[in-house]
């Protein structure tokens, strides 16, 4: 805000500078300034643009805490009283996390997680996505049902974060030594969507649904697969050709079997 208001004082004075054909700090120029700037409408139009500069950084802000697609909801009290929706929900987590953190030490660490946060953002954005929370090193991705089985933005998405890290290779490999690797696990149903907290307010989903893909996720290392999603979600995901069916696994918290599929990338 302070950047744009210092933009337009300087603009005003080159402006005035050319059509006098005086140098910005002579006393023609400081005298027509001084006469501008100390008009009402001058001084109301000014109060004015800082006024709406602070409530775009201000939204902009919000906006960017509570991530795409969620602050008109937001705003419009959507979420004050529990609502039901049915959801798509990712858990994807950094590979051998323990691993680097007491390799790199925690504070390199800390900053690589960063990173690899940060390298997130293409993909959501592409596909419609909303980050539901940050757990240490895991994210929690989440769609519409709609948003996420259109074009198999659910998928998608996970390749397209592998391609946003192969390209940034470099990067990672001089700061840190290495390409960080992630695993996948997604599944949907219905959740119960609502905000909670009054010191921090938060908008939080409460359903089976986030325990079922948290366990498929937990299942990849075991198979020895990047990314698993239910046989339920695969059922809707119909143009997909790189669906590979594993068979049905007993997950932790769930009484029936699950079938688990293996994704790879869609030929």
């Amino acid at each position: 805000m302070t950047a744009v208001f210092v933009a337009f004082f300087i603009a005003l004075l080159c402006n005035i500078s050319l059509r006098t054909q005086r140098m910005p700090w002579e006393a023609d120029v400081v005298s027509i300034i001084q006469s501008i700037v100390t008009q009402s409408y001058f001084q109301v139009s000014g109060a004015a643009a800082i006024c709406i500069a602070f409530l775009t950084s201000s939204i902009q802000a919000i906006s960017r805490k509570l991530g795409p697609g969620v602050l008109t909801n937001w705003l419009r009290g959507y979420y004050h009283e529990p609502r039901e929706e049915t959801r798509i929900f990712m858990f994807l987590d950094m590979k051998d996390s323990t691993t680097l953190a007491e390799a790199l030490g925690h504070m390199k660490f800390s900053a690589l997680v960063r990173d690899f946060m940060a390298d997130l953002t293409a993909p959501v954005l592409a596909t419609k996505a909303e980050v539901s929370h940050y757990i240490g090193d895991e994210a929690v991705i989440t769609w519409q049902m709609e948003r996420g089985l259109a074009n198999a933005n659910c998928l998608r998405f996970f390749f397209l974060f592998q391609s946003r890290l192969e390209s940034r290779r470099a990067y990672y490999e001089r700061n840190y030594g290495l390409l960080p690797g992630f695993k996948a696990g997604a599944h949907y149903g219905q959740v119960v969507t609502t905000e909670v907290g009054e010191i921090k307010s938060e908008i939080v989903y409460h359903g089976d649904v986030l325990n079922t893909a948290a366990r498929i996720q937990g299942m990849c290392a075991g198979l020895g697969e990047e990314f698993l999603i239910s046989g339920e979600l695969s059922a809707k995901l119909g143009s997909w050709d790189g669906l590979r069916s594993l068979g049905s696994f007993g997950l932790k918290g769930r009484e029936k079997e699950v079938e688990l599929v293996a994704v790879s990338a869609s030929t």
